[in-house]
């Protein structure tokens, strides 16, 4: 995202600043493959490595940085009320290099109206993830991954990721180590 309304592709960031979640593979997985994609490299940007959402989202909105790499998310409906929010255009070409690089990255849409947005960007969408701690019963993560896989037809209705996230690409962008109870799912599964 940016204030900036004549960045309108990567490559016309060079040199500005760009603030990410420091701590975050796979914000930083995604992002090197997007760099990769435009033949970019950090050293293109002045990159400035955060620590938590929070401090992005001021800095976007105290004007302290010309870009931050986050996903698309209601926080920024809290941004355009404060000041204009673009969009950085990520063509399907571009998304595809990505998957190749990061798989579980698709070609995607913030549309117009959606989190204040005054008109259709295309992005490039990251396949979510479901994480859960450590000592959460195992039957339960099991039953969950469960009804992900077998009722995926009927959750495609309750949010649009599930548009995006398709049991065939389920595992795709998983970025920790299994639960015991995912392990057993995906043996029983096969």
């Amino acid at each position: 995202f940016t204030t900036d309304p004549s960045i309108k592709e990567l490559p016309d960031a060079k040199g500005k600043r760009l603030f990410y979640l420091e701590r975050s593979f796979s914000i930083n997985a995604f992002l090197d493959a997007l760099l990769a994609a435009y033949g970019m490299t950090r050293d293109d940007l002045e990159m400035v490595g955060i620590g938590s959402h929070t401090e992005g989202k001021n800095a976007i909105i105290e004007g302290k940085t010309d870009l931050y790499f986050y996903t698309l998310t209601p926080w920024v409906e809290e941004v355009v009320r404060v000041k204009p929010l673009y969009g950085v255009e990520i063509p399907p070409a571009i998304s595809k290099k990505i998957g190749e690089l990061a798989p579980g990255v698709s070609s995607g849409q913030w549309p117009a109206g959606q989190y204040g947005a005054k008109e259709t960007t295309t992005q490039a969408d990251w396949l979510f993830s479901l994480y859960v701690r450590e000592g959460l019963d195992a039957d339960l993560v099991y039953d969950i991954l469960n009804v992900l896989y077998t009722r995926h037809d009927e959750l495609v209705n309750t949010h649009r990721y599930f548009k995006l996230w398709t049991p065939d690409r389920g595992t795709m962008a998983i970025s920790a180590e299994a639960h015991p109870g995912a392990v057993k799912f995906w043996k029983d599964k096969g």
